[in-house]
């Protein structure tokens, strides 16, 4: 398995470059010290090399760690954009989860994407909520494939150029909406998930146009859209066939590398909320407040 430890020390919190390991016994995981560099890496044979006890192992010498995936370590990196990921933050989250009682990773509380069958009710969080692994050939066909680097992404899905038609809003003197302009009608629709989006043309006539939209389809493939895990999209200023781009990376007609990317993006968005949480700038400010809001309340 292809994996990095994410570990911390006396000294600090750090990751370490890509090691290897078959043997699920080890106590250890060996990698080069140098993030930059991988196990089959020619200057890694000379490296020097870091082996934190890793998950379960209890810590030695203040060090221990936890092991991540080379892709969603890759892809974890992605959604996190322009921010670095803060190592520190990333080590609290998976001390603070549970160990279960069976198995070798910390639970994450969900079942990786229906890979493996849950207990879902009636489970203390430090119990084995694992029942069984999933034995969907579809889904276990596809999550072995590279989240990552996606072939299909630079050849076909990258080429969609053609145009879509223009329609023009109506004008109807009993729809509220015919008095607001399309661009903030439009506008509007950008910041809703898509299914409520659509759902507008069910309201007002005058968002029939939005199926054709080029800025709202092409808002989907942006950080926050549906689409946000065709990352290779962000910067795009080359299709414009947004729409026939969408309906190409649905779930039913994506490549397999694409729906792996998929699961995995939509399990570590979660996680990406938690290690953006941030306190509040001026806590003493803050804090004042609420004892004013309290007082007021008393009074």
């Amino acid at each position: 398995m292809l994996n990095l430890p994410v570990y911390s020390d006396t000294t600090g919190s750090f990751v370490s470059g890509v090691g290897f390991r078959d043997d699920y016994e080890q106590t250890t995981w060996v990698a080069p010290i140098d993030p930059t560099l991988r196990w089959d890496d020619e200057d890694s044979a000379s490296a020097a090399t870091i082996d934190p006890p890793v998950m379960r192992h209890p810590r030695l010498n203040g060090k221990h760690g936890f092991v991540i995936h080379e892709a969603c370590w890759q892809l974890l990196q992605r959604e996190l954009l322009p921010d670095e990921i803060s190592l520190k933050r990333l080590l609290a989250i998976c001390e603070s989860l549970p160990f279960p009682l069976a198995g070798l990773g910390v639970y994450w509380g969900h079942d990786y994407g229906h890979l493996l069958v849950l207990e879902g009710q009636g489970m203390y969080p430090w119990e084995d909520a694992l029942v069984d692994d999933c034995y969907n050939p579809v889904t276990r066909l596809y999550a072995k494939e590279d989240p990552y680097d996606v072939p299909e992404v630079s050849v076909s899905m990258l080429a969609q150029t053609g145009l879509l038609p223009t329609w023009s809003p109506l004008t109807q003197s009993k729809d509220c909406f015919s008095k607001i302009p399309w661009d903030i009608l439009e506008s509007i629709a950008i910041e809703l998930p898509t299914k409520y989006a659509l759902g507008l043309r069910h309201v007002s006539k005058n968002y029939l146009p939005l199926l054709y939209s080029r800025p709202f389809w092409a808002s989907r493939f942006q950080p926050r859209g549906d689409r946000c895990f065709m990352f290779e999209k962000w910067e795009s200023h080359e299709t414009t066939d947004w729409l026939s781009l969408y309906r190409l990376t649905s779930l039913c007609r994506c490549s397999p590398g694409l729906k792996n990317r998929r699961r995995i993006w939509k399990l570590i968005r979660p996680l990406v909320e938690t290690i953006k949480l941030r306190l509040a700038e001026n806590t003493n400010l803050a804090s004042e407040t609420k004892i004013m809001l309290l007082w007021d309340g008393i009074g």
